[in-house]
């Protein structure tokens, strides 16, 4: 489970149990979040924030080999 769907579980129990002080915590770290992932696509779409460059696990020609 990565930590984006704890928060989110956690919020959905928050709000069933009506836990407000949490739900409302909750609330502002997922915000918090959603505005940093939009901050760094908008950099890498700009060219202001290099995207590291990995290489494929399989070449084209390996794909092409085990599809035949």
């Amino acid at each position: 489970m990565t930590l984006k769907e704890k928060i989110n579980a956690d919020l959905f129990q928050a709000v069933k149990q009506r836990k407000e002080i949490e739900r409302s915590t909750l609330r502002m770290l997922k915000a918090a979040i959603l505005n940093r992932e939009k901050e760094k696509r908008y950099r890498i779409a700009k060219g202001t924030m290099s995207v590291p460059k990995t290489e494929p696990a399989f070449l084209e020609k390996e794909l092409v080999a085990k599809s035949e």
